[in-house]
């Protein structure tokens, strides 16, 4: 109950498209709470970088799991640990590949990869195999 009124109400104008005179049902002038950030976030949201390509889809598997799960600046020679990738993060992989490669995948041997060019040479072996 809010103001004499069930927020229930509110919500169910809302959902009907009617912008709610917020001030009204929450007091103003409102307040603003900062919400914490979680600063582990792997995944990128920028415009223009692809997201998901789909299960099954195994098109440069190397490209979709650096995109997904590391930071910019980066070349063959760079550890996955300092692009982000440790080894919570690589047991995340090894689950995004088994549904996206539809195919086992040894997590042992995946923890064994330690640069962006031995992920680049896994992950076309991994193609290989799934084609």
């Amino acid at each position: 109950m809010l103001g004499g009124r069930p927020l229930s109400s509110v919500v169910e104008r809302y959902r009907a498209g009617e912008e709610p005179a917020w001030e009204a049902v929450f007091g103003a002038p409102g307040h603003y709470v900062p919400l914490p950030s979680y600063p582990w976030q792997t995944r990128r949201y920028w415009p223009g970088e692809g997201h998901d390509d789909g299960p099954g889809e195994v098109d440069d598997l190397a490209a979709w799991v650096l995109r997904e799960h590391a930071r910019t600046g980066f070349h063959d020679d760079s550890p996955l640990t300092d692009i982000g990738i440790d080894s919570l993060a690589k047991l995340r992989i090894v689950v995004e590949l088994v549904k996206r490669c539809r195919q086992e995948i040894d997590p042992e041997e995946f923890g064994r990869v330690r640069t962006v060019g031995e992920l680049r040479q896994w992950t076309r072996a991994l193609e290989a195999a799934a084609r």
